[in-house]
């Protein structure tokens, strides 16, 4: 078995602790770690090319996983930020903190998934304390869901479905439970 302990590195200008073994024979199970040091995500998002109008910022700490066999590797991911921000449309803010995010990358029906718990969550004048929702990307479709976030002393649940390459299309459902009009 080789085995990585200590150290540092860096990826895609992110420092990091890398630590994890593989085994030397065939199928060659892996199970390995990077934890990233703190870093600020309009940063990084400005590096990748992303415009500045859809640039989050806050300043997560990130660690990803890898787990399985050279052949059928699970990345995971788990990161935490105590303040995010987005402000791609004036009108409606978006801010929340603190926020936990756990997903996979490549994996059984997602290219991408994460799941995500946010405190303080405020869109535009709209407040949630626990905001808890995922999100997939698999064969050219977003999806959100949500389910039974507390909202105006009632319930929200929806999912919604964004496909980019058919004309923007996006399709979904939301169910407004038990919400106080006067709040």
């Amino acid at each position: 078995r080789y085995q990585v302990k200590g150290g540092t590195g860096t990826w895609a200008g992110l420092r990091f602790v890398p630590t994890g073994w593989v085994t030397r024979r065939a199928p060659r199970k892996v199970s390995g770690r990077l934890d990233l040091e703190p870093f600020e995500l309009a940063e990084l998002a400005g590096r990748l090319g992303v415009p500045e109008r859809w640039r989050p910022h806050g300043r997560p700490e990130l660690e990803l996983r890898l787990t399985g066999t050279a052949i059928e590797p699970l990345y995971r991911y788990d990161a935490t930020v105590d303040e995010l921000s987005f402000s791609a449309w004036p009108a409606v803010p978006i801010k929340a903190g603190p926020v936990s995010v756990s997903g996979s990358l490549i994996a059984i029906n997602a290219d991408i998934s994460a799941s995500f718990a946010a405190k303080n969550l405020q869109l535009g004048s709209a407040r949630i304390d626990d905001a808890l929702f995922g999100i997939s990307y698999w064969q050219d479709k977003l999806a959100l869901t949500s389910l039974d976030t507390r909202v105006y002393n009632g319930t929200f649940t929806g999912s919604m479905g964004f496909f980019p390459k058919v004309s923007a299309a996006i399709q979904g459902g939301m169910l407004l439970r038990d919400a106080d009009g006067a709040t």
